[in-house]
């Protein structure tokens, strides 16, 4: 919305962008767990009302912000770094037609050092490769491009059609409207992003999984939002509307299809605004604030009585839903060891009280990937893009050693992915060797929780 405010649209063609963004189908999906993708995207948009902003003069703060926003984005994985890349292009080429001073262009290079790019610095320091685990430009890593690029997650470049399905996975209303946005927007800038998002999505990073389009996604909601604000205010407003619907078709729920309306109701309203006489807006003001501010209170109010009522906010739509409610309602403030699963924040509770980590089951307590990797590779590892060199040779004796020193009280055990079992051994019923070794000791691992998706131990003390 700020980006499309900066670029001259009005505000409520830059809150429709900005709501058709939040209706992506990936976008909806992604906000409900950690995964740290629509973070990424949402640091590299942050940086756009800052490039408009240096079109117009070389102020060096724009410049700054700016470049602070990337520099968290890259900061939050690997891939970020190259879809980083055109957005970096971007603030370099506009700095130096506004004619930025070197001072600020230098403190600008510092501030995506400072942020994010230290990770890479740290990395190499530490494991001697700035990317590790990925092996490249002669670094040494666990795995290398081939290995990705032979994994379920790669798709042939050549394979067009799953690029289009990618591509136009927010709903066909969505995908024209941003056809029309992008060939409406003067300057094109989110155009030249976009594609230039895509092709590094496509081309460049291993795993052509859409998640990584979703900047991309971003910069067309950017300019569907600046073309409805344009003349003929029809075309405009008709490529918004038809988007939204769009996405709702694409992916419909009760709280998508009941956020639409407000949206297009608010909209309507502040487009409205400039039609109420000048005398009768001061007392208009102030009831609009008082209503917004009853429902407000109406809406904390109900927040509250859900949280103290133990609504579980943690619903994935998966298996283990109804492990996590019997966690979050059963243990608190304790030390949590989990396996299985790489997705452990629901684990940590409400407020935060609980204290959880992966505990090894060989080595020592505190090794960390790279450490299992400098013992020299096993005979029998396989290539692949997920190795687990931490579970070679795990012990009964190792790990129980390891709990103790982790002061581990409660154990959570998940059945494996199957793609994650390949690589992790797993028993019949896809569970890791922990919950084997937990059921053959019941005297240390009291079973609290059972399904076919997860298990909670509690662990007696030392």
């Amino acid at each position: 919305a700020a980006a499309a405010r900066e670029a001259g649209a009005r505000r409520e063609a830059a809150l429709g962008g900005a709501l058709a963004f939040l209706l992506v189908p990936e976008v909806w999906q992604q906000a409900r767990t950690a995964m740290s993708d629509l973070g990424m995207a949402a640091l590299l948009l942050a940086a756009l009302p800052f490039l408009f902003r240096l079109r117009r003069a070389a102020a060096a703060a724009d410049l700054l912000v700016a470049a602070a926003a990337l520099g968290l984005a890259v900061g939050t994985k690997y891939a970020a770094a190259p879809l980083a890349l055109p957005f970096l292009v971007a603030a370099a080429g506009l700095a130096w037609l506004a004619r930025a001073r070197a001072g600020a262009v230098a403190g600008a290079a510092l501030v995506v050092l400072a942020t994010g790019g230290f990770w890479s610095l740290r990395n190499l320091v530490v494991t001697g490769n700035p990317w590790y685990p990925v092996a490249t430009l002669g670094f040494h890593g666990l795995y290398g491009s081939a290995a990705m690029r032979a994994w379920d997650y790669h798709l042939p470049v050549g394979d067009l059609s799953a690029l289009s399905e990618i591509v136009t996975a927010a709903g066909f209303g969505f995908s024209a409207a941003a056809l029309a946005g992008f060939a409406r927007a003067r300057p094109p800038l989110e155009l030249a992003l976009a594609l230039a998002v895509t092709s590094i999505f496509w081309f460049l990073i291993p795993y052509q999984e859409s998640r990584f389009l979703l900047p991309a996604f971003g910069l067309a909601a950017l300019a569907i939002g600046r073309a409805a604000a344009r003349p003929p205010a029809a075309l405009g407003w008709g490529g918004l509307g038809l988007a939204l619907i769009g996405e709702a078709v694409a992916l419909p729920s009760p709280d998508r299809l009941a956020l639409l309306p407000i949206g297009l109701l608010g909209a309507a309203a502040l487009h409205g605004w400039r039609r109420v006489p000048a005398g009768a807006r001061p007392a208009l003001r102030r009831g609009l604030l008082g209503a917004a501010g009853l429902l407000l209170i109406v809406g904390l109010g109900r927040g509250l009585a859900a949280h103290r009522r133990g609504a579980d906010p943690v619903r994935l739509g998966s298996d283990l839903d109804d492990a996590w409610a019997w966690f979050r309602g059963n243990v608190h403030g304790a030390r949590v060891a989990y396996t299985g699963t790489n997705l452990a924040f629901p684990l940590w509770g409400p407020d935060l009280s609980n204290r959880v980590q992966y505990v090894n089951v060989a080595g020592g307590p505190r090794d960390l990937l790279h450490d299992f990797d400098r013992r020299g590779p096993s005979a029998a590892r396989a290539p692949t893009p997920e190795p687990a060199p931490y579970r070679e040779g795990a012990a009964f004796e190792t790990w129980r050693a390891n709990l103790r020193q982790a002061g581990t009280g409660v154990l959570f055990v998940t059945a494996l992915e199957p793609i994650v079992a390949r690589t992790v051994r797993a028993d019949a019923d896809g569970f890791p060797i922990e919950r084997a070794w937990a059921d053959a000791h019941p005297d240390q691992f009291q079973l609290r929780y059972a399904s076919t998706a997860a298990r909670i131990y509690r662990v007696a003390p030392p």
